[in-house]
């Protein structure tokens, strides 16, 4: 039977009587479909509560449910507490299954936020992911090229790391663009309408946000007599995978230096080399 017939079912279809009169009723616990107030009462709502977690682990061991994420990173998100809701966002793409929510970053830094509502007057709930690119490039494992025997070049490999490591770089790419030489000198002088920097191909980024090598170089042909000097302020770019962005992180000054015997000098971030022919 029902609670307004008085009785109510008990195990094998027994009943039992509902408290007497001056009998204190059952307390009642407010939470989803709970009547306050009386007969007729509209229910309480519930305000879910809403977890995250990233689908890539960092670098360097920050927890998966931290709020600041990679240009491009995929996050879950799924609600408790209730039955039932919608999801939206402001920044980013995401796509809802019930209450499990597959959310993917922006592929522009900024801010952007999840929303869930659970309906039925329940307040909405948010959440608001801070969206970064690198901020700086490392370089590691450099090793020096070689070059024939006479020949005027310096040069060098290196890995590149982007940074900060507390965010997760997969599923983004890197690249370099073309630039002219600015600052020519001396030797360079009469070539300078060649000195230009070749693009480099986007090359993909890897879980631990490293994995591009760089190729930094330059061959000079004789005759040497005069000292020259020469500069590339090159962009270094990133852009998550699909995406028809790229985000300029900083230029890298790469300085070529030739001496009147043909020794050549090359630097770029931090990492030089120099060879005689």
């Amino acid at each position: 039977m029902s609670r307004e017939s008085g009785e109510r079912e008990g195990p094998q279809g027994a009943s039992s009587a509902v408290p007497a009169v001056g009998d204190a009723p059952p307390a009642a616990t407010p939470g989803k479909g709970t009547l306050v107030g009386g007969e007729g009462a509209t229910p309480t709502a519930t305000k879910a509560k809403v977890k995250h977690e990233t689908d890539q682990a960092t670098p360097d061991g920050t927890a998966k449910t931290r709020a600041t994420v990679a240009i491009g990173e995929l996050v879950y998100f799924t609600a408790e507490d209730v039955d039932a809701g919608t999801w939206s966002t402001a920044g980013g793409t995401g796509k809802a299954d019930g209450l499990n929510y597959d959310w993917r970053a922006p592929s522009s830094p900024g801010s952007a936020t999840i929303t869930f509502d659970p309906g039925g007057g329940a307040a909405p709930t948010t959440v608001t992911m801070k969206v970064i690119a690198p901020d700086s490039i490392t370089y590691s494992d450099k090793k020096e090229m070689s070059f024939g025997k006479g020949q005027a070049g310096a040069g060098m490999t290196v890995k590149l790391t982007f940074l900060p490591l507390s965010v997760c770089f997969w599923g983004t790419q890197w690249r370099e663009t073309a630039v002219d030489a600015s600052g020519v000198e001396g030797w360079f002088k009469p070539i300078e309408q060649t000195l230009k920097h070749k693009p480099a191909s986007p090359r993909d980024i890897g879980s631990d946000n490293s994995g591009p090598g760089d190729k930094i170089s330059y061959t000079a042909t004789p005759p040497f007599k005069d000292k020259g000097k020469f500069t590339w302020d090159i962009p270094q770019q990133v852009s998550v995978k699909g995406a028809s962005n790229w985000v300029d992180v900083k230029k890298f000054a790469q300085v070529t230096s030739i001496e009147p015997d043909g020794t050549l000098t090359v630097s770029k971030n931090g990492e030089s080399v120099t060879r005689s022919p």
